[in-house]
């Protein structure tokens, strides 16, 4: 039987999901007439393409991860590193972060206390990471919005923070909480850069196979580099509500705000709940791909 706590949180996750499920439906029905005047140029072909640059850059996360384990002296193969990764990945879509750090501990047959400072790290610079590129490849429309200096200064305090001697600190009070035991993890700030870099690249592939998905059925071209960066920041946003599986909902109206800026409202709309089936549709690929490796071995 669950506790007072879980229900509560159960009924703030679906009323979240509901609410923005029903904010984006009405603005879908408002919009309806535009969309139907809208000049839609469906094109298979880049639909099909926008697939590559996703699964490249999932791809790119894993690869990230198993350097990240190599570093700790957990050493796994590439293909086991893509296997593992992907296959924890698909529980992200179940509520709570829990059973995606626990079936990873499990799968990399490694270290279990390190494995998890591992994904801690993966996703600390994956958010980085997408902040980071959100913000230069965005820098007019944030410039419009907030005080770069402040902007700036949060950048820099966020790349220190990425500093090791601050990962294990956070990480040995979280420990301390669940009362077990933190050895700190000798990590060289150079190799901590190196990891963002290779997420920030990750980003820019999926953004890449997000702009070709927009290209795939909306005629009018947008700028390249806004389309990167909303997704980028909508994903940010969606993580923030972690406790939303996927932060189904969040991502897609912080999305529509940040698209219908350059397009009309009601394609922005239908833009980022497709977004969503295509990342989906993009999981289950690379799960496939992954399985092939597996079959291999």
């Amino acid at each position: 039987m669950m506790d007072g706590k879980k229900i509560l949180l159960r009924i703030l996750q679906a009323g979240i999901l509901a609410l923005t499920l029903f904010f984006l439906s009405r603005t879908l029905v408002t919009h309806w007439a535009q969309l139907q005047e809208f000049e839609f140029k469906f094109t298979i072909s880049l639909l099909l393409l926008s697939f590559i640059p996703l699964i490249a850059g999932l791809f790119l996360v894993s690869f990230t991860w198993r350097l990240i384990m190599d570093s700790f002296g957990q050493g796994i193969s590439i293909s086991d590193a893509f296997r593992v990764w992907t296959k924890s990945e698909m529980l992200k879509y179940v509520p709570g972060m829990v059973w995606t750090f626990a079936s990873r501990a499990m799968l990399a047959k490694k270290d279990k206390v390190l494995t998890v400072a591992s994904m801690g790290i993966e996703t600390a610079l994956k958010l980085a990471a997408a902040l980071l590129l959100s913000f230069l490849l965005m820098f007019a429309f944030f410039k419009n919005i907030f005080n770069m200096y402040i902007v700036s200064a949060l950048v820099a305090a966020g790349l220190l923070s990425l500093h090791p001697k601050f990962f294990n600190g956070v990480m040995g009070a979280g420990m301390r909480v669940f009362k077990r035991q933190w050895t700190n993890v000798e990590m060289r700030y150079r190799d901590v850069l190196l990891w963002l870099a290779l997420l920030i690249g990750s980003w820019v592939l999926i953004g890449l196979g997000f702009v070709l998905l927009v290209w795939s059925f909306q005629g009018t071209p947008n700028s390249i580099s806004f389309l990167i960066g909303s997704f980028a920041l909508s994903w940010s946003a969606g993580f923030a509500f972690f406790s939303v599986p996927q932060g189904i909902g969040v991502r897609e109206s912080v999305m529509t705000l940040l698209l219908r800026t350059v397009m009309p409202e009601g394609v922005a709309v239908a833009i980022s709940l497709v977004a969503r089936i295509w990342w989906t549709v993009g999981d289950v690929l690379v799960l496939s791909v992954a399985n092939v490796f597996l079959r291999r071995k």
